[in-house]
């Protein structure tokens, strides 16, 4: 839902260092061709879309909902026409490049990169790669074309949108409405109690995970499962013994490749630290 993705892993030609990864955003359906495609179906899901922005707005005290609302799917069409496709977005090749810190201003002008670039955190990075150039170039230049009420329209959505489930019922339930039922076809929201356990368990997984292995997981039945785990491997090295095709130098790496396999049963031997976590 923000302007930018940002996804942080080792650079797609030198493996040696992580590299921040900036990809295609900004938009509230699932992709551009959600927005492009002409069929009926996707007009009746771009007409419900926008209504969707428009309740939200109006939800949270905006006047003039529908022209506001009529403005920002606006906007979001004008980003997915700069989007790449699914195909595009799949080919590794296209998305490979690197751009230093002064390459944003020239290949993308129209938006403070120095700005964005600190306030994401990002201003002492000098490599990145450009995984989505053109969506990069598209967003920035309507940066610079696009009136700042827009803008701002367009940013209380999108936080409203993705705060949703944490507001007050009636944001969650219109969300719902949309994201739910008109797109994904669930019939029902699940219960309340439900949702808050799913969200504390994203948000606390380990803490939530050694609640339950305090009351369900004993520690004897850990040991028990790797007591048979270390059996298996043992006689995994003995059927390598029996290979006789394999030449022994080869055996000799199968047996070392067994031995040094780690198996995680049922939660880490080390749990993470939630210290200093205020809720």
């Amino acid at each position: 839902p923000n302007l930018f993705g940002v996804w942080i892993n080792q650079g797609l030609t030198d493996p040696s260092r992580n590299v921040p990864y900036l990809l295609q955003g900004g938009i509230g359906l699932p992709d551009r061709a959600y927005y492009l495609d002409g069929s009926p179906k996707m007009a009746e899901l771009r007409s419900k879309y926008q209504q969707y922005i428009a309740a939200m707005l109006k939800q949270a005290g905006y006047d003039k909902a529908e022209q506001r609302a009529a403005r920002i799917f606006a906007l979001e069409t004008a980003l997915a026409e700069s989007h790449a496709t699914r195909e595009e977005s799949a080919d590794v090749q296209k998305a490979n490049n690197p751009w230093t810190m002064k390459d944003f201003a020239a290949k993308a002008p129209g938006m403070d990169w120095s700005a964005f670039m600190k306030g994401a955190r990002l201003d002492k990075q000098d490599r990145f790669i450009a995984y989505h150039p053109g969506a990069l170039k598209g967003a920035a230049g309507l940066v610079a074309a696009t009136d700042l009420a827009t803008w701002k329209d367009y940013l209380a959505f999108h936080s409203l949108n993705q705060f949703a489930s944490t507001l007050p019922k009636a944001y969650s339930d219109l969300r719902f409405e949309f994201y739910g039922k008109t797109l994904t076809g669930s019939p029902q929201q699940s219960a309340r109690w439900k949702r808050a356990l799913s969200a504390t368990n994203t948000a606390m997984d380990e803490a939530v995970g050694k609640m339950y292995v305090d009351k369900y997981f004993p520690a004897q039945d850990k040991a028990r499962i790797l007591k048979m785990v270390g059996e298996i491997k043992t006689a995994f090295e003995r059927r390598i013994d029996k290979l006789e095709w394999m030449a022994p130098s080869t055996r000799t790496q199968a047996k070392e490749k067994v031995r040094t396999m780690y198996v995680g049963v049922g939660y880490p031997d080390s749990w993470k630290s939630y210290a200093g976590l205020q809720v």
